[in-house]
C-alpha cells in the first residue's frame, strides 16, 4: 500500500525492546506458517491420491468421490464468518485456533482410519467413515485460516503487514504443493493408508505450533500494546496532516475481536481513542476533555485491567461490522475471490486423473508432479509480489492483472 508505514521503532524503550519485539515477531510468524501447513497439506489428497480414494474409500465411484470435497466445502460455506464471530465473542483468538487445529487433526486421523482396515475396503463403511472425517476436517480448516490472519494483523503492522501475509500464504501453498510431490509416491512404495497417516502426523505438528504460538501470543501480547503507546506518542503531532496506515487495533489481547484486527480503520481508531484517554490528567478529564460516556458510545468501554470489556458490545457494533465487510468494494473482493478459485481449483481438483487420461507414459506420479507445478510458482512469487505491493501500492492492479494472467492460462 502506498503510504504505508513499518512497524514503529524501538521509540523510547530503546533498541534491547525494538530486538527483542523482532525476535518474538519472527517466532510468531514461524508459527503461523506451519499453523496451516497440515491442513493444506490433507485437502487436496483426493487429488492427489485419485485412484485409491475411489477404490478403497469412494466405492469405485468417481461420482462419490466427489463428495470428498464437497463435504469439506459445505461447513466453509458459512461457517468461517460465524466461527469469526465466535471466535471474537466467546472463545478468544488462542482458544478458537487451538479448537480449529484439533478438528482438522482428527478429521485427517478419521479419514486415515476409514482406510486402515482393510475388510473396510471398498465397503460403505469405509465410505461413511472417510465422508465423516473429512466434514470434521472443513469445520476447522477454514475458521484456522481465518485465525492465522488474526495473529498476522494482531503482530504485524504497515508495510510489514503484506509481506507477512505473502510469507503465510506461500509457506500453506508449499504444503499443497508438497502434498502432489510426495504423497502419490508414499502411497506406491508403502501404502494408501501410510500416506493418510503422515498428513495426519503432519496435522499433529500445526497443532503443536498452534500450542506455540498460543503460549508466545500470551506470554508477549503486552509488548503490542507497548508498541501501539510509542506509535501513538510519534504520531500524535503529524495526525493533522497525515492519514492512518492500515492494519487493526493492536494489543487487545486475546479478547480483542478479530474485525476489529482485520478491518480496516475502525478497530485502530477506538484503540488510538483508549490510548489517549489513559495519558490525559485528571484536570483535563474534569475539564470535559475526554469521558467515559464517548467511550461507551463507541463499544469500547474498559475495565479496570485496561482490556476491552466483551459485555459492553452491543448490538450496534454488530451491525456496524457486517455494514463494513458487506460494503460495494468487499463484495466485488468477494465476487473476484469465489470466480478466482472456481477456475483454479475445480482444475486441481481434476488435474491428476486428467493429465494420467489424457497423456500416454503419464503415471500418477509424474501426475502429481505437474499438478503441483501451480503451487510450487505460488509458494516462490507470493512473498515477491507482497513485498512489491509494500512498496509500490497499487493493489487493485495486482488483482485486475491476476485475474487476466488466470484467463490467458485457461
Amino acid at each position: 500500500r502506498s503510504g504505508a508505514r513499518a512497524w514503529p521503532g524501538p521509540g523510547r524503550r530503546g533498541p534491547g525492546a525494538a530486538a527483542a519485539m523482532d525476535l518474538v515477531r519472527v517466532c510468531v510468524l514461524v508459527c503461523c506458517c506451519l499453523l496451516t501447513f497440515g491442513s493444506y497439506f490433507s485437502y487436496d489428497l483426493p487429488g492427489a491420491l485419485t485412484d485409491d480414494f475411489r477404490d478403497v474409500l469412494a466405492q469405485g465411484d468417481a461420482g462419490h468421490q466427489g463428495l470428498f470435497y464437497s463435504l469439506y466445502s459445505l461447513p466453509n460455506t458459512v461457517q468461517p464468518f460465524f466461527g469469526g464471530i465466535i471466535i471474537d465473542q466467546v472463545l478468544g483468538l488462542r482458544r478458537g485456533a487451538l479448537i480449529c487445529c484439533s478438528l482438522v487433526a482428527l478429521g485427517c486421523t478419521i479419514v486415515a482410519v476409514a482406510a486402515s482396515d482393510p475388510a473396510w475396503s471398498g465397503t460403505s463403511t469405509a465410505f461413511v467413515v472417510a465422508l465423516a472425517g473429512r466434514f470434521v476436517f472443513g469445520l476447522g480448516g477454514e475458521t484456522l485460516s481465518v485465525c492465522q490472519n488474526a495473529f498476522c494483523a494482531k503482530w504485524f503492522r504497515g508495510a510489514d503487514l503484506a509481506t507477512a501475509f505473502a510469507i503465510v500464504l506461500s509457506f500453506a501453498r508449499v504444503g499443497s504443493a508438497v502434498n502432489f510431490a510426495i504423497e502419490p509416491k508414499v502411497a506406491s512404495e508403502y501404502s494408501f493408508s501410510v500416506a493418510l497417516w503422515l498428513s495426519s502426523l503432519l496435522c499433529l505438528v500445526s497443532l503443536g505450533a498452534c500450542a506455540i504460538l498460543g503460549f508466545v501470543d500470551f506470554k508477549f501480547e503486552h509488548m503490542t500494546a507497548e508498541e501501539e503507546d510509542d506509535s501513538e506518542d510519534s504520531e500524535s503531532d503529524a495526525e493533522g496532516h497525515g492519514g492512518v496506515s492500515g492494519g487493526g487495533g493492536g494489543g487487545g489481547g486475546d479478547g480483542a475481536g478479530l474485525n476489529d484486527r482485520l478491518l480496516d480503520h475502525d478497530g485502530q481508531s477506538s484503540s488510538r481513542h483508549l490510548t489517549r484517554s489513559h495519558s490525559l490528567t485528571d484536570a483535563d478529564a474534569e475539564a470535559g476533555a475526554v469521558s467515559a460516556e464517548p467511550l461507551r458510545a463507541d463499544n469500547t468501554a474498559v475495565n479496570e485491567s485496561g482490556e476491552a470489556d466483551r459485555g459492553g458490545k452491543s448490538q450496534a457494533s454488530f451491525l456496524t461490522m457486517l455494514k463494513s465487510v458487506l460494503g460495494p468494494r468487499e463484495i466485488l473482493i468477494y465476487l473476484i475471490c469465489v470466480q478466482f478459485y472456481i477456475a483454479v481449483f475445480i482444475f486441481i481438483a481434476v488435474a491428476s486423473k486428467f493429465l494420467k487420461d489424457t497423456f500416454d507414459g503419464v503415471d500418477q506420479v509424474q501426475a502429481g508432479l505437474l499438478t503441483s507445478l501451480p503451487y510450487t510458482v505460488s509458494a516462490v512469487v507470493s512473498p515477491l509480489l507482497g513485498f512489491s505491493m509494500d512498496k509500490v501500492g497499487r493493489s487493485g492492479i495486482f488483482v485486475g492483472l491476476a485475474c487476466l494472467g488466470l484467463s490467458a492460462v485457461h
